[in-house]
């Protein structure tokens, strides 16, 4: 069939969107990508322009830069798992090394259900926060972040000057103040501090008590 004849059939309003739904290999994915580098028609965020000067060639310095590419819910994932694990807990949306390409329907859906879940999370987050409960002011603040970038890529995915196919990079990632491990750990500690106290308090109870009768 020829492409126009494949995106009437699939429904699609423009024949662009057929390339979308190709099946790519994730060594077509990274070179796409890496073709996109420095682009601004092509790439949007930081990775749209190269740095100036750059002491070696484009192709060079997308090779380090993407040096590998895998599927997510929402887009692909360029993180390197030979260097180290995700230090986000598949938390994509949150994290710089997440891309997304406009005109995947199946993920753009996806990314517009968790845009309207996170709403729900951070209204929920700010009722506990005003009730007191503990840990819930962290959440609100999680999920503040979390709707404010989906509610960026869905303007992205609609505005009518981003072309389809574009390779999309939020800037300006969230700084977490600590990781869900070292949150755990500084938890952990705080419980190793109050057992502590709780176990040495009978004991300093039977020292006052011994001064007290000399």
């Amino acid at each position: 069939m020829s492409q126009l004849d494949i995106a009437k059939w699939s429904g699609r309003v423009d024949i662009r969107q057929n390339e979308v739904y190709d099946h790519v290999s994730a060594d077509q994915m990274v070179a796409k990508i890496r073709a996109s580098i420095g682009d601004e028609s092509q790439m949007f965020g930081p990775l749209a322009n190269l740095p100036k000067n750059i002491p070696i060639s484009r192709d060079e310095f997308a090779r380090l830069k993407i040096p590998t590419a895998h599927t997510t819910d929402f887009g692909f994932c360029v993180h390197d798992y030979t260097m180290m694990p995700c230090d986000r807990h598949a938390d994509c949306i949150n994290c710089g090394e997440h891309l997304c390409v406009k005109g995947d329907e199946g993920k753009t859906m996806r990314v517009r259900r968790r845009l309207e879940d996170a709403k729900q999370l951070l209204t929920r987050a700010e009722e506990a926060t005003t009730q007191g409960y503990y840990g819930a002011d962290r959440w609100m603040e999680h999920h503040k972040k979390t709707v404010l970038r989906l509610t960026q890529l869905t303007e992205i995915f609609d505005h009518p000057s981003v072309a389809i196919g574009s390779v999309i990079q939020l800037a300006d990632v969230p700084i977490i103040s600590s990781t869900g491990v070292e949150q755990a750990l500084e938890d952990r500690a705080a419980l190793d501090g109050y057992s502590t106290l709780k176990r040495l308090a009978p004991t300093n109870a039977s020292r006052i008590k011994r001064s007290k009768h000399g």
